[in-house]
């Protein structure tokens, strides 16, 4: 009878501990999308997507404010929907890791270049933020491929191989594009 009760009492602080992981892990934006109990306000503003020719996979790239009625706060953030393979699913970002987005797919854009013509062994350069999101390229051999995954438990991944008509360091660069389009607006909106 007492083991049981270790047991359980075990699973309990485990139980917690994950939900108190879970916690820390949402952004502010998802805090405020779901609050109950409260008047939210969200204003999406659409950037464009990445939608390569040839390709089933998308990407979409919103900058969006959020606030409580009532509340001076507003939030700023970031949503990227990822579609692929027939599912979509959708991951925010507060304005830091927007931020942080950006320069790695600076760094990105750089070491594709870089690595554009060399045999490589299989090599994955990758950003993540949270569970939630993952954002890179692989290379083998000299081909690259681009690849972005969204969902905390069902992924969702897109991937874009270069080929004639386009690079993976091009494909980088139009995704850094669209998050920089979305970085610049957002900056603009904390000024008015």
């Amino acid at each position: 009878m007492k083991r049981i009760a270790l047991v359980l009492a075990g699973l309990l602080v485990i139980i917690a501990r994950s939900a108190i992981a879970r916690q820390e892990t949402a952004t502010q934006l998802e805090d405020s999308a779901i609050k109950e109990g409260a008047i939210i306000v969200k204003v999406s503003y659409a950037m464009g997507q990445l939608d390569i020719w040839g390709y089933t996979s998308v990407m979409e790239v919103a900058a969006v404010t959020s606030y409580e009625v009532g509340i001076p706060d507003t939030f700023y953030g970031m949503t990227i929907r990822i579609g692929g393979s027939g599912s979509t699913k959708t991951s925010l970002f507060d304005f830091g890791e927007v931020v942080s987005l950006s320069e790695a797919l600076d760094y990105m854009v750089i070491q594709s270049e870089e690595w554009d013509l060399e045999n490589r062994e299989y090599t994955e350069v990758y950003f993540k933020i949270r569970d939630d999101f993952r954002i890179g390229f692989f290379q083998e051999e000299t081909a690259q491929t681009v690849f972005a995954q969204s969902g905390k438990i069902a992924k969702t991944t897109a991937n874009w191989e270069e080929n004639k008509r386009v690079t993976a360091t091009e494909i980088l660069r139009n995704i850094k594009a669209l998050v920089d389009k979305g970085l610049d607006k957002l900056k603009s909106l904390t000024i008015e």
